[in-house]
């Protein structure tokens, strides 16, 4: 009796470790999810038309969603593009428009293996407002060396509906820049001034005349370093080059 117990001791035992050996041998790793592409500096500028982002991963699983949610946890605005693959390549293509709210969106994808295990990464897109330089002018377009050109324009913003100089464009730095020659973008620009705009989003600037070339205006929320705007939450933009012929100083003759 007690060696038929030893041995149905034995036998219970032996099943148990198949049983523990086949559990770990069915069980999967979770799966491996990384993004691959996004926009360009993570950043996406709405206007009156719509902007699309395309971002691509690459993941082992059976099955990939990603959801983009809005600035605040703005759930009312989440989107959940569907999502196409080629292999272990996904791709989203992500839609913004006016009404969207702007700001910083967190964007999640979750791979989801066969067994229901997942693994989820984060990425942001940083959705901003559209901006536009109109109007700009370098006056004379023609004169001597050393007498003064100004340079004016105006800053607007797209509210949603329409083009304008809301308050956001109120004391906005603008820089204004200059290309020597008589290509648009045939030399380096140099920065000759840095203005702010009025109530209005309009900006004026005089610079001495030097030598013949092409004036631009640039606006950005961003120097490289710090915000350089009351609104980060606006796009950059050029305007139009414009071309201002220099002439020598008049010489005097003396007689």
């Amino acid at each position: 009796m007690k060696r038929i117990a030893v041995a149905l001791m034995a036998g219970a035992v032996g099943g148990a470790l198949l049983l523990t050996g086949s559990a770990t041998a069915t069980a999967q790793a979770a799966p491996t999810i990384s993004f691959t592409s996004v926009p360009a500096n993570g950043t996406i500028s709405v206007s009156e038309r719509p902007a699309r982002a395309r971002l691509e991963l690459e993941s082992d699983a059976a099955e990939v969603t990603l959801t983009a949610t809005a600035p605040n946890g703005n759930t009312m605005a989440a989107k959940s593009p569907r999502g196409f693959h080629h292999g272990t390549t996904w791709s989203f293509r992500l839609t913004f428009t006016s009404s969207d709210p702007i700001g910083d969106w967190t964007v999640n994808a979750t791979g989801k293996a066969t067994d229901g295990s997942t693994t989820t990464v984060t990425t942001h897109l940083f959705v901003y407002g559209a901006t536009r330089i109109v109007n700009f002018r370098a006056r004379p377009s023609v004169v001597r060396q050393g007498h003064q050109i100004t340079v004016s324009g105006r800053l607007l913003t797209f509210d949603g509906h329409r083009w304008q100089p809301v308050t956001t464009v109120q004391y906005e730095h603008v820089r204004i820049y200059f290309v020597r020659g008589h290509k648009p973008y045939g030399s380096d620009p140099v920065q000759v001034a840095d203005v702010v705009t009025d109530a209005h989003g309009r900006f004026y600037a005089n610079v001495e005349a030097t030598y013949s070339g092409f004036f631009y205006a640039f606006f950005t929320t961003y120097d490289g370093a710090t915000t350089n705007s009351s609104n980060r939450h606006l796009a950059s933009t050029n305007s139009k080059r414009v071309f201002v012929k220099v002439f020598g100083k008049r010489r005097v003759v003396r007689i």
